[in-house]
């Protein structure tokens, strides 16, 4: 993210990511839209790291909040997991229209990207979870399955990265030019 200097976390929950980014490129500003609750406890990691001028909260459902645009990246970080199909093709949707052309959204979240034997049983017990507890439209997607979301709705060079972990990592780029 060096050359990245506006970022738009939505989800961002207690802003762990944005202050690591933040933390990471000394240029970078952020911008968390999430509920109530979660942005309390981000407002005091914040706090303590210093980074009040450089990371805003903004209090509001990312579905339904104004988001703005001129962001050179955003971030959806375990958000489509809990979430429907169609509310999170919606959100990458809106992530698309507040970026600049050329920007980035960078998805990070329980998604299989790889099929080893190892994940099956986590992968499967992750599903079990979600559905009980968030939506009934919620669960472990597949990487392809949400690198589709992003071609229908305009993005471009789409990568999907396994981490060493359950999760894994779609990137992908607003054209320059529509």
């Amino acid at each position: 993210l060096r050359s990245r200097r506006k970022l738009r976390d939505l989800g961002g929950g207690a802003g762990s990511y944005s202050i690591a980014l933040c933390g990471a490129n000394p240029e970078l500003k952020a911008v968390i839209v999430d509920q109530k609750e979660p942005l309390s406890i981000a407002k005091t990691l914040v706090d303590e790291n210093n980074l009040q001028a450089r990371i805003t909260l903004q209090e509001g459902d990312f579905l339904e909040t104004e988001l703005g645009t001129g962001y050179d990246v955003a971030l959806i970080s375990g958000v489509v997991l809990i979430q429907s199909e169609e509310k999170s093709r919606r959100l990458v949707r809106r992530a698309l229209d507040a970026l600049v052309p050329g920007g980035m959204v960078i998805i990070q979240d329980y998604m299989r990207v790889d099929h080893s034997p190892e994940r099956s049983k986590l992968d499967t017990l992750e599903d079990m979870y979600v559905l009980v507890s968030f939506d009934p439209g919620a669960g472990n997607r597949e990487g392809a399955e949400v690198s589709s979301w992003l071609e229908d709705v305009g993005y471009q060079n789409i990568e999907m990265i396994a981490l060493p972990t359950q999760l894994a990592l779609i990137t992908a780029e607003k054209p320059r030019t529509r």
